[in-house]
């Protein structure tokens, strides 16, 4: 069956994450193929967030990219983590 028809349920979907961990702990979930994803507002991966380093440190506000994304992404890493 293809991805976008089969059934999805919490069975599936823990089967998902059991036998095919994410890489990355900043990722997205979504249960297959053209569906809506789960894990919202995980989706920055690593490589963007050097980005965002090191364009903030090439105009020197490390201090506020410090103070916009480490809080938040804390959080997100915790709650994810707690929630699994």
């Amino acid at each position: 069956m293809p991805p976008s028809k089969r059934e999805i349920s919490v069975e599936s979907i823990v089967r998902d994450l059991e036998s095919e961990k994410p890489i990355w702990p900043l990722s997205s979930y979504g249960p297959a193929k053209l569906q809506p994803t789960l894990i919202a507002n995980l989706d920055e991966s690593p490589e963007e967030l050097r980005v965002k380093a090191a364009e903030a440190a090439r105009k020197g506000t490390v201090q506020e990219y410090v103070r916009l994304y480490f809080p938040p992404l804390c959080k997100r890493l915790f709650n994810a983590a707690i929630s699994s």
